[in-house]
């Protein structure tokens, strides 16, 4: 579906419904989302919402700079040039990613690939009928926002 998209925006709105409803999905089946679950319904967010994975990361986690530089055993201002992109990480970092939030080196390359095919994996535990359910209330929103008249 996200080949319909004519433009990132709207692939953005289209991947934001898809995690919504794939978490009130799961909250109608299973009443409650387990902490991993949730946390990784959140990442996916993040992962669409900023520019650096390493912001949405500080973020996601509530925490500051200085305060993701000690979690990653660098200075301060190293940790600002990983989150402005103008330099690149190394083994060391990697590993203090995933000691401090068990977060994956891969997750870092394949960022939105990643998290997508992780979107498509969790939608396909929900029954067959909730699948399509979520199509097509997606399909719905897609014709909704691709309307040519605006929004008032």
């Amino acid at each position: 579906m996200l080949e319909s998209c004519s433009n990132q925006k709207e692939k953005e709105l289209l991947l934001r419904f898809y995690i919504l409803c794939i978490e009130a999905e799961l909250t109608k089946i299973q009443g409650e989302i387990k902490d991993e679950i949730h946390h990784y319904l959140r990442m996916s967010e993040r992962a669409l919402e900023e520019d650096t994975i390493w912001r949405g990361i500080r973020l996601l986690e509530g925490t500051t700079q200085m305060n993701m530089a000690k979690l990653l055993d660098i200075d301060r201002k190293r940790y600002v040039k990983l989150e402005k992109q103008t330099t690149s990480m190394d083994a060391h970092i990697l590993n203090q990613l995933f000691q401090e939030f068990r977060f994956f080196p891969f997750q870092l390359f394949e960022r939105g690939k990643y998290y997508l095919n992780g979107l498509y994996n969790l939608a396909e535990t929900l029954p067959d009928s909730e699948q399509n359910e979520i199509e097509r209330k997606m399909e719905s929103y897609m014709s909704w926002i691709k309307r040519e008249e605006p929004l008032q």
